[in-house]
């Protein structure tokens, strides 16, 4: 009893610690930096720290029996990979049959991907600029129309946490003062279970319904039974 109390324990502990969300930030302006927190440690930061240059090993010279044996081996004809006898048993409709079953599975990692992120801030401004004040106003435009779009079907898509920051500008820069193009930043939670949830469903999806398949059909298929009594007629004729 005690032995399953500790074990439900440990199990209890380790579920809430993957509950725990991971943070993952991103921002552009001019240079591009991203880390990924989780509690109070950083575990990813982009870009790295510079680490101290390893000293290069000198590489040994291959005697020259090796250097023959290695030639002899690329020299002799490879047997045909799984994929040319994929394609050799199943031929196209088999890939296409693979591509929808693969498409499937994305399909449903996605949705449940977008389950576990909740945007805590989205920070976007962009600074028209260049050419004459009526070129400018139409590029104006055509960027709005193409970007609001997208960012209000994104906006749909994805959760936001109770604390949710969005700042979005767009404005034309008619006097060339502002010269900064673009600034961009992205900060969102990401839950470990949740995620991991949706990997292990990929993974067995994959696995059951792609790679079995995909090992299956490299096989040559087994004669019919026609087949067989046809072979056995013939033996027993000659």
């Amino acid at each position: 009893m005690i032995g399953l109390l500790i074990f439900l324990g440990v199990v209890l502990f380790l579920w809430l610690l993957l509950r725990v969300p991971l943070v993952v930030t991103a921002d552009y302006d001019d240079v591009f930096t991203a880390q990924v927190r989780w509690l109070s440690f950083s575990i990813a930061r982009f870009p790295a720290a510079p680490k101290k240059p390893k000293k290069e090993k000198k590489k040994k010279d291959k005697p020259a029996e090796a250097a023959k044996e290695e030639a002899s081996k690329a020299g002799k004809s490879a047997e045909p990979g799984v994929f040319a006898r994929f394609y050799k048993y199943q031929g196209i409709p088999g890939f296409l049959e693979l591509l929808t079953e693969l498409k499937r599975a994305l399909g449903s990692f996605g949705r449940s991907f977008g389950r576990a992120i909740w945007l805590r801030r989205f920070d976007l401004q962009i600074v028209v600029t260049g050419g004459e004040p009526a070129d400018l106003a139409q590029k104006y435009g055509k960027l709005c129309a193409a970007l609001f779009p997208l960012l209000g079907d994104l906006g749909a898509r994805v959760r936001h946490s109770p604390c949710f920051r969005r700042r979005v500008d767009i404005h034309p820069e008619f006097t060339g003062w502002d010269r900064k193009n673009a600034r961009c930043g992205v900060e969102c939670a990401v839950i470990p279970s949740t995620l991991l949830r949706a990997v292990l469903v990929l993974a067995l999806r994959l696995l059951l319904r792609v790679v079995r398949k995909f090992l299956k059909g490299a096989k040559p298929p087994k004669p019919s039974k026609s087949a067989e009594i046809a072979v056995q007629a013939k033996a027993h004729k000659a």
